[in-house]
């Protein structure tokens, strides 16, 4: 357990964190135990969430199986899917909007529809459904109108 805490200090936390899952895992009664391992996955999370809410998600993991309730990991897990929507819809419309530079409306429609699924409720992938099909609807008219 100390040589996990000291690894900790030391910014070697992939390695303590091991260690002190290792001890926890040995002993789930150790109340300090318990308490400096959740802290710790809840301090490195914390430092992740912003840029790569991906390392950070399975550390809020863990710490919810230490204590599910914790308000603080309840709401760090809050930011953390806020990243990950941000994150799938920012990916959505670079998605979207290369298909439609390339003129298939039909594939950035589908992709911004699959994202919908995820995110039903979702302003910026509705508007931007709402202005594909608008786009599309135009462009077929325009082109029956030509000779």
């Amino acid at each position: 357990m100390t040589e996990g805490q000291a690894l900790c200090a030391q910014g070697q936390f992939t390695e303590g964190v091991q260690l002190l899952r290792q001890a926890h895992e040995l002993d789930e009664r150790i109340r300090f135990l318990v308490a400096f391992y959740f802290n710790t996955l809840i301090e490195r999370a914390q430092t992740f969430v912003d840029n790569d809410w991906q390392a950070a998600e399975d550390l809020i993991q863990q710490a919810f199986e230490l204590n599910p309730g914790h308000p603080l990991a309840r709401n760090l897990q809050t930011v953390l899917l806020d990243r990950k929507r941000d994150h799938l819809v920012n990916e959505c419309f670079s998605e979207a909007r290369k298909l439609r530079g390339t003129g298939d409306f039909a594939g950035a429609l589908a992709r911004v529809q699959e994202a919908l699924a995820t995110y039903p409720n979702e302003k910026r992938l509705l508007q931007t459904r709402e202005n594909l099909q608008s786009e599309n609807g135009s462009g077929r008219t325009a082109q029956g109108t030509q000779p």
